[in-house]
């Protein structure tokens, strides 16, 4: 499987449609979100001291 390839298979199961696109992962690697707030938007924040409380 070409790079490409691969990633055009990430970017239809997870509907990335545009560039740029912000995911967030766990400790674990897992995803959390395929559609993160933007780092310059306070939500941002919000969302990873949530994540960082459990």
């Amino acid at each position: 499987m070409s790079r490409a390839k691969g990633f055009s298979e990430f970017a239809q199961y997870y509907k990335i449609t545009g560039i740029p696109r912000f995911l967030i992962f766990d400790k674990e690697g897992k995803i959390v979100t395929v559609d993160a707030p933007r780092p310059s938007e306070p939500a941002l924040k919000a969302l990873l001291l949530q994540l960082a409380e459990g």
